[in-house]
Formats: C-alpha cells, sequence, structure tokens
C-alpha cells in the first residue's frame, strides 16, 4: 500500500510537470539595463517605460528566446515594427540591427545590444519604438507562427546640471596616440574620458556599468597609446555629480577618428620628358590611401648629383584620372631628376621612384626628345623641301627614347591639314592607329629603332597615277605617361 501511494504521487508530478511544459511559451525576451545589471524576464511585459535625462546614456541587451516545434527548422527573428505609425526609432536610439536566423535545435535566440542617448533639445518629450520577436514553424508562409511584441516609451527630461563638453576630433588622426580635451563640468565631483573601438565598444559597456576610476585631478586632455591603424575609436567624458553609489551620471556627446599609421602606396611610374627648350613635364601614375586617402603629391627635384629639394605640391582630386601631369623649368645643361611622392590627410607621405634625367640647352639631336620647339613645325604643302622615293611603299623610322607608352604612324596625301580632320582612311589619309610597344615592329639590328610601312597603292588597289607625283606629309605621335609628342618627318614624293 505504501509503494503504490509514492508511484501514484510520482505520476502526479510527472503529470503536472508535463502540463506546465507545453504551456510555456516558445518566444520570450530577456532585457539586462547595463547601467544598473537588473534583467528582466517578460514573457507576460509588452511595455518598458525609461525616463532618462538629457546628455545621459542608457544601454540595454535585448535577447529573444525561442523554443523549436516540429520536425522541419523554425524562422525567428528580432526586429523593429515599422507596420504601425509613429513606431521608426527614435533618432536617439543607436546600434539596434534586425536580425533573422532559422532554429534547427530545440533552443535558440537572437540578440541586440543598443543605446538610448538623447543629446539634442529637440530630444526632450516622450518618445516610444517598438520591436517584435518572431518565431515561424516550418519555412513555409502557410505554417504556423508566433510572435511577440515589447514597446518602449521613453520620457526625456532636462538634468538639472551642465554636462561636460568633449572638444570634437577631426575625421582621421596620425599615429597610434591620440589626445582628447574636453571643457569640464564645474559641479562634477569625478570626471574620466573614455575610448572604445566602434568594432569592440568594451571600454563603453564598462563605463556605464559605472566601472569607471578616479582621477588624481580633473584635467582638461588625456591620452590615449595603442590605437590600432584603420581603426575607428569613439571618445566621451563621463561625469559623476557626487561620491555616492547612486550619484548623477551625465555625458558628454560622442566624437569620432579613425587612425592613420599607414602612407599612401608608393609612385612607382613617373617619368620627365622635355617638352621646349627649358620645359618639363613631369607625369605620374596616380595611386592610393586605404586609410584617410591621398590628399596631395609632392614634387621633388635634384639637380646633378645634389640633393633633393620640394619644389611644388599638387593637390589630389576626389576622383583622380589615371595619371597627373606638373609643368615646370629647367636649367640649361643640367642633368636634372624628379620624385614625386603622395602624402594622405594626415601627413603620413609614401615612396616614389626617381624619374629618367633630362637635359635641356644641348645639342639638337637629328631625332629629338619630345617637345614642340625642338621639333620644329610642319612640312608646308609644297615640294621644295621634299625627298623623291622610287615606288609606293614608305617607311616610317624613328629612335625610342625609353619614354614612350604607344606609338601612332600617320601619313597624308597633298596636305597637312587631313591630320585634323576625321576623314576615312583612303588614298589621302593612312593611319596605324595607337600601338602598344609590344605591338610596333622594331629593326633586329638596332631594337631602340621602330618603324612602321605604308602602302600608298593599298596592294594595287589605288592607281599608281594617284600616287607617283604626290606629296605625302609624315609623321609619328610618341605618347607618354602623362603627354603627348608629336614628330614631323620629311615629306617624300612618290615616283
Amino acid at each position: 500500500m505504501k509503494k503504490g501511494w509514492k508511484a501514484r504521487l510520482f505520476c502526479l508530478f510527472f503529470l503536472l510537470f508535463c502540463v506546465q511544459g507545453t504551456a510555456r511559451a516558445a518566444l520570450w525576451f530577456e532585457l539586462e539595463d547595463f547601467s544598473t545589471g537588473k534583467s528582466i524576464r517578460s514573457i507576460d511585459k509588452s511595455t518598458y517605460r525609461l525616463t532618462l535625462m538629457r546628455h545621459q546614456i542608457a544601454a540595454y541587451k535585448m535577447t529573444a528566446h525561442y523554443r523549436h516545434k516540429g520536425d522541419e527548422p523554425n524562422l525567428i527573428w528580432l526586429r523593429r515594427v515599422t507596420s504601425k505609425p509613429n513606431y521608426d526609432l527614435p533618432p536617439y536610439v543607436e546600434n539596434w540591427v534586425d536580425k533573422a536566423d532559422t532554429l534547427p535545435s530545440y533552443l535558440g535566440e537572437l540578440d541586440n545590444t543598443f543605446f538610448i542617448r538623447p543629446e539634442q533639445l529637440s530630444s526632450v518629450g516622450v518618445d516610444s519604438f517598438m520591436v517584435e520577436g518572431f518565431i515561424r514553424y516550418g519555412m513555409s508562409p502557410f505554417d504556423d507562427a508566433e510572435s511577440c511584441a515589447l514597446k518602449f516609451i521613453i520620457t526625456v527630461v532636462e538634468p538639472p546640471l551642465a554636462p561636460p563638453v568633449i572638444v570634437p576630433e577631426p575625421s582621421f588622426s596620425p599615429g597610434s596616440v591620440n589626445v582628447i580635451r574636453w571643457i569640464p563640468s564645474d559641479a562634477a565631483q569625478i570626471q574620466d574620458v573614455y575610448c572604445f573601438d566602434r568594432n569592440d565598444p568594451t571600454n563603453l559597456m564598462k563605463s556605464l556599468r559605472r566601472l569607471y576610476r578616479r582621477n588624481p585631478g580633473d584635467t582638461l586632455e588625456a591620452a590615449f597609446e595603442g590605437l590600432l591603424d584603420g581603426h575607428t575609436y569613439g571618445y566621451y567624458v563621463k561625469a559623476a555629480y557626487s561620491l555616492e553609489s547612486d550619484a548623477l551620471l551625465l555625458y558628454s556627446d560622442f566624437t569620432y577618428t579613425t587612425q592613420d599609421r599607414t602612407p599612401p602606396e608608393p609612385v612607382e611610374f613617373s617619368q620627365a620628358v622635355l617638352a621646349g627648350t627649358y620645359t618639363v613635364l613631369v607625369s605620374w601614375s596616380t595611386v592610393r590611401d586605404t586609410v584617410s586617402g591621398v590628399a596631395e603629391y609632392h614634387i621633388y627635384r635634384s639637380e646633378g648629383t645634389g640633393a633633393e629639394t620640394p619644389i611644388d605640391t599638387v593637390f589630389a582630386d576626389p576622383n583622380p584620372p589615371a595619371t597627373l601631369t606638373y609643368e615646370t623649368r629647367v636649367k640649361p645643361g643640367v642633368p636634372t631628376y624628379y620624385r614625386v611622392r603622395a602624402a594622405d590627410r594626415v601627413g603620413n607621405e609614401g615612396e616614389g621612384v626617381r624619374t629618367n634625367s633630362v637635359t635641356s640647352g644641348t645639342a639638337v639631336d637629328p631625332n629629338p626628345l619630345p617637345g614642340g620647339d625642338d621639333n620644329g613645325t610642319a612640312v608646308p604643302d609644297s615640294a621644295a623641301d621634299a625627298r623623291y622615293r622610287r615606288g609606293p611603299v614608305d617607311t616610317l623610322r624613328l629612335t625610342l627614347t625609353g619614354l614612350e607608352q604607344r606609338l601612332r604612324f600617320q601619313a597624308s596625301r597633298d596636305s597637312v591639314l587631313y591630320f585634323g580632320k576625321t576623314l576615312p582612311l583612303g588614298g589621302r589619309v593612312f593611319d596605324s592607329g595607337w600601338l602598344l610597344l609590344n605591338q610596333v615592329r622594331r629593326n633586329p639590328a638596332n631594337y631602340d629603332e621602330a618603324f612602321h610601312v605604308f602602302d600608298y597603292s593599298r596592294g594595287d588597289t589605288i592607281p599608281l597615277d594617284f600616287v607617283n607625283g604626290h606629296v605625302y606629309h609624315r609623321r609619328i605621335i610618341r605618347q607618354y605617361l602623362g603627354s603627348t609628342d608629336t614628330l614631323y618627318l620629311l615629306s617624300l614624293i612618290h615616283i
């Protein structure tokens, strides 16, 4: 009899446990207040009320707990409710991120850490927003579902005392050390500056949990060391207005800056080209900076064996072209070199490769370097200076300087004016188009000599009567890194 009584009692408790288990909700909220450490389990609550002073911060971790049902994965989410009017997030609620996932096992959760930080005068008053936890017992929109919503009602009032004021930081700061300055609040007993990595706000959490230290004396600045390159840090001042555990706490606004310790990429492609007797065009390929961006290019010059000295600065465009060109003057008879270095927005300067040398004022080579004055003018429309050549085939030649990027060979019959017109290729205009150096034919005996062949009869499709006795004006266009140069050759009369 005694054994039967115990068995019946066990069955009764087991039955009660099963009934309670089936009655438990498949979805519930848990809300943790960082500033007080309190956790509120919110199965049956639908409203959370908060009164906060302007310049105070409240931080919460909201966790939605889910219980899986059925054999299929369950769809879960935790998100803002935007289907009702006036339920958008107030502007002083930060860091909320809508989340969604699938729940394959028995239990799961989604969480969000967000801050309520009213700073502006317009935030005074009452505002609200609503968040929703949702679970669908399957992946089909026709499966059973359950949801639970929590409404936040926030009342913001003016503080009785003035908060500290932090000096705003620039968008980017150099090095690994940053000094923060602020205007203290006269009534505060304790004031400290806090720094947190925007991707890891650990120090912000510690501050909101009242884990702050006392300063030996109030100061107007604080230095933070060991800051990482490319990381964005937030700073704020926290002031306590008594030494009690329940002291009034007010915060300054947040200010953010990104540390930049890395210089821009080196300027590896640059060249100097004579463009006249004493004029030099320095061209270079633009580069990137991965943190704050390229702000300017510094131009350096060295003459002969002398030291490099800065001569000018070229400001970078937010949407830079592939190449930039700078015009300067050169002393006659002195070998001159240039170097271009990029600098970012905080002053980090990268490296640069020295250009080729240029020397002005020397004797003119039969195949001169680029430049208007050195290259002469076009051959006039007459046969006075033309040479005679038998046959319709013509070869245009030049000696490469080593600075060319592309070449273009052209010829026109009877008039140089055809060079400036967009005429179809035929009996009057002959054009190779732009050729890369690996597409240009070279002299096997002298690889620095490039050439191109034109057949003015176009394979006998043009009668020789239209070739013989006519003057053919010839030119070669050389394209450099950031400029072009046109070299006019002697005209020919074909017979």
